[in-house]
Formats: structure tokens, sequence, C-alpha cells
């Protein structure tokens, strides 16, 4: 009996440690929205340029995912996740210190490597801790991922607030990563698992894996595209101020976030073919009722376009409706001010800005 309690007392303690890991991913994921500005401020950027950010990361995910899968069944996995998590902590503190875009694109890349030990490590090590009966903890753990990134703009924003600059909140989600490598570092790594399954040489190639692989493709390129981008256009397209910018992005995450929860039952009873066309169907109707009635629910007059013209900002009145699809690339391509941060300031922002 007390073999069996203490075994699961250490399984109880794996898995705080890996959804608390992925509640910090989801931080750090989503905090490149509300600082995006800053960012392309500090670097002397347009936005346009900035956005090479999202690319960097992405491939530093993809280029990590390939290669750290391998790692964890030959490495002491508890260590080597560790090792992710403050490196990854450690790119997240330097972020507001680099004045060329260069350097924050390598930065980037760094964060989505790091971050793909994180991710790919927290998927892998609670199936390995649980034997395998994962279904609630999985969908819990990404479950968890999304409370981080809902979380994360508003912690941002306020940071912001409160500093004037970015550094704060850069900083505090760093420090974030030294109780979680701590707590994962001081426990038995879970054994391997191996599956038994062996896949018949007769039934030959399938598509399905391929469909699946481009589905997750697209699914996540529009998952992340949006999540990136929607701050930026409610602040500089949709003339939100930037706090009001930051509850709209936590609102997308937070949806995500309890679709993912509500969903868990329905699993249970219907066929994943069901629920993916469901939800395929669902989402051009919402994008078409969106495109229709942009911003219809406020007063066109309590809403209005930042426009930085080099000598200071001037709020031009919001555009119509039927004139918001114009309005926008213009309105999130236009460049920061022409005059650069000093050295010593790099990473600040007006924090008045975010008072509105």
């Amino acid at each position: 009996v007390k073999t069996c309690l203490n075994s699961i007392s250490l399984r109880l303690q794996q898995n705080l440690g890996y959804f608390s890991a992925l509640f910090l991913l989801g931080l750090m994921v989503a905090s490149l929205g509300p600082t995006l500005p800053a960012l392309a401020e500090q670097t002397g950027s347009p936005l346009r340029s900035i956005s090479l950010l999202f690319i960097a990361r992405s491939m530093g995910f993809v280029v990590g995912s390939l290669w750290v899968g391998g790692l964890y069944d030959r490495v002491r996995v508890h260590l080597f996740m560790c090792g992710g998590l403050l490196l990854m902590g450690g790119m997240i503190v330097v972020t507001p210190w680099a004045e060329h875009l260069v350097v924050l694109m390598g930065i980037f890349f760094l964060q989505g490597m790091t971050g793909s030990i994180v991710n790919v490590g927290g998927n892998t090590l609670v199936v390995w801790a649980n034997q395998g009966r994962v279904g609630p903890l999985i969908n819990g753990l990404h479950f968890i991922w999304g409370v981080g990134a809902s979380l994360s703009p508003i912690l941002m924003t306020w940071t912001i607030i409160q500093s004037g600059g970015i550094r704060l909140g850069y900083s505090l989600l760093a420090l974030l990563v030294l109780p979680i490598a701590f707590w994962l570092v001081r426990l038995q790594g879970p054994a391997h698992t191996r599956s038994a399954v062996r896949v018949s040489e007769e039934e030959g190639p399938s598509s399905l894996p391929i469909l699946i692989g481009l589905f997750l493709f697209l699914y996540t390129g529009v998952e992340s595209s949006m999540g990136n981008w929607i701050f930026t256009y409610g602040s500089r397209a949709a003339g939100l101020s930037p706090t009001d910018a930051s509850y709209l992005k936590s609102i997308y995450w937070g949806n995500l976030t309890v679709g993912r929860l509500a969903f868990i039952p329905l699993t249970v009873r219907l066929r994943p073919r069901v629920i993916l066309l469901s939800a395929l169907g669902g989402a051009p109707a919402s994008a078409t009722v969106s495109q229709r009635n942009p911003w219809t629910s406020l007063p066109s007059s309590s809403r209005s376009v930042p426009i930085d013209n080099g000598g200071g900002t001037v709020r031009t009145k919001r555009p119509k409706a039927s004139a918001d699809i114009d309005q926008t690339s213009s309105a999130i391509e236009q460049p920061p001010s022409a005059t650069r941060t000093s050295p010593g300031r790099a990473g600040d922002v007006p924090g008045n800005a975010y008072r509105r």
C-alpha cells in the first residue's frame, strides 16, 4: 500500500510539473502580440518587417521538434526538460535588449527551439508517467496551455502600464521558469513506455497521416496568425486602446481554451469526423459574420485610429464599416516613429499610450 501511495504521489507531482511547464509555454507564446509595437520601435523596424519574428519562432519550433523527440529516448528526461526551460527563460529575458532585427530574429528562433523541448517533453512525459491512461490529461494539458495564453496579454499590458516598457513583463516571465525547473529536476523521471502495437506490413502506406499533417499545418497556421496579429489589428486598425486590445486577445485565446474544455465530453459520444466537420463549418461562418459586422457593437465615434506622422500621434476618426477593410492594411503597416529609442532605454514604450 505504501509503495502504491508513493507511486501515486510521484505521478501527481510529475503531472503538476508538466502542467506548469505548459502553462508557462502558453504565457511565452502569447506575450509577443502586446509587445510587438514596442519591439518594432526598439529595432527601428516597420511592422511588416517585425512580423518576421513570428516566422523565426515557428521555424525554431519546427526544427526543434524534429530532433527533440529522439533525444527524450536517450537522456535523463527531467534534466533535459529543465535545461529547455532555463534556456527558454534566458531567451525571454534578453528579448527587450536586442536593438537589431536580425539579432531579435535569432533570439525568437532559439525561443522556438527551446519551447519545443518543453512542448514535446510535456506531451510525451505525461503519457509515460500515466502509463497510457492520458485521454483527459492530454486535453487538460492543452487546456492549461490555453489558460497561460489567455492571461499573457493582460499580464504584459499591465506590466507595460506600470513600468512604461516591456522589460518588466519579460523579466517576470523568465523568473517563472525557476520554480518550475526546480520542481521538475528534483523528481524522478517516468519510465519510457514502448507500445507493443505493430502495424502490419501488408496494409501498405496510408494517406491518412499525410492528410492529418496537412490539416494540422493549416489549422496551426490560422490559429497562430490570428493569435499573433489580433492585438495589433485591434489597436491599430480598429482603434482600440492597448488595454482593450489585450482583452481582445485574451478573449480569443480564452474562447479557444473553453472550446477545448467543452469538447472533451463530446469526443466520447461523437465520431472525430463529425466534430471536425462541424468545427470547419463554424469557422468560416463566424468569420463571415465578423467581416460583415466589424466592430458595430460600439459607436464609430468612440473608435479612432492612431497614426504616427513622425512628430507625434494624431487621432483620426474611425473609418466606417464599409471602409474598414481598405484601412486595415495601411493602419497595421504604419511604421513606428523614426526616432529610435536610446541604448539605455531599449524596450521602453510610452506608458501613457496604455492608459487611455
